[in-house]
C-alpha cells in the first residue's frame, strides 16, 4: 500500500510480477488478480509469466457488448478512478465509454473505501451516498455503473439501485471459473 500511495508502481510492477512467477512455478494453469488497481501493472505481469492471466474489466466488457451497454460509470478507489489503465481497456477492446464521479465524489467514495470497508465497516450512510452517486449518474445518461472496486459490493447490491450494476468481483470469478485452460 506504501507503494501504491507513494505512486511507485514500478515496485508494485515487479513485485506482483516476482509473485506471479511463483505461482505460476506452483502449478497454477491461469492467473487471476482480484484488486482492480493492481492491474495498472497489468502488462508488466502478464510479460512476467507464461500462462494466461484474466485481465478483470475483460469479463465486465464482454457482459456490456453482450447488453449493448456503450456508456458506464466506474466507481472504485482513487487510482481506479483517475488512473486512465481501466477506461482505455474498455474503450480500445469493446467501445465503451467509461465517465467517472466528480472529484469530490471520487474523494468520498476512496474514504469510504479505505477507511470503512477495509475495516470491516458498514454504515447506512455510506450506502446512502454511494446510491444518491449512482442515482446522480444514471440520469446523466450512463446506462450502468461498474463496481470497480472488490469491496464496493460489501455496500451495496443490485436491489439498492435500479441503475445496471456490473460487479466486477463477481464477473471476474466467473469468468476464471468457466476460463478453457
Amino acid at each position: 500500500m506504501e507503494l501504491i500511495e507513494n505512486g511507485d508502481w514500478n515496485a508494485v510492477g515487479k513485485i506482483l510480477g516476482d509473485l506471479a512467477k511463483k505461482i505460476e512455478t506452483a502449478g497454477a494453469d491461469v492467473l487471476i488478480m482480484t484488486s482492480n488497481a493492481a492491474h495498472k501493472v497489468f502488462l508488466e505481469i502478464e510479460q512476467a509469466i507464461n500462462i494466461p492471466i484474466l485481465h478483470i474489466a475483460d469479463p465486465t466488457g464482454d457482459v456490456m457488448q453482450k447488453r449493448e451497454i456503450k456508456k458506464v460509470r466506474l466507481l472504485g478507489t482513487k487510482v481506479t478512478m483517475t488512473e486512465d489503465f481501466y477506461q482505455r481497456r474498455l474503450k480500445d477492446r469493446y467501445n465503451i465509454e467509461v465517465l467517472v464521479p466528480k472529484k469530490g465524489e471520487q474523494k468520498l467514495l476512496h474514504k469510504i473505501i479505505f477507511d470503512e470497508l477495509t475495516c470491516g465497516q458498514i454504515h447506512d450512510n455510506s450506502r446512502k451516498s454511494l446510491i444518491e452517486i449512482i442515482d446522480r449518474l444514471s440520469s446523466k445518461g450512463c446506462e450502468g455503473v461498474i463496481l470497480g472496486c472488490t469491496k464496493v459490493t460489501l455496500l451495496i447490491e443490485q436491489k439498492d439501485t435500479k441503475v445496471p450494476l456490473l460487479d466486477t468481483t463477481r464477473l471476474h470469478a466467473k469468468a476464471a471459473v468457466d476460463a478453457d485452460i
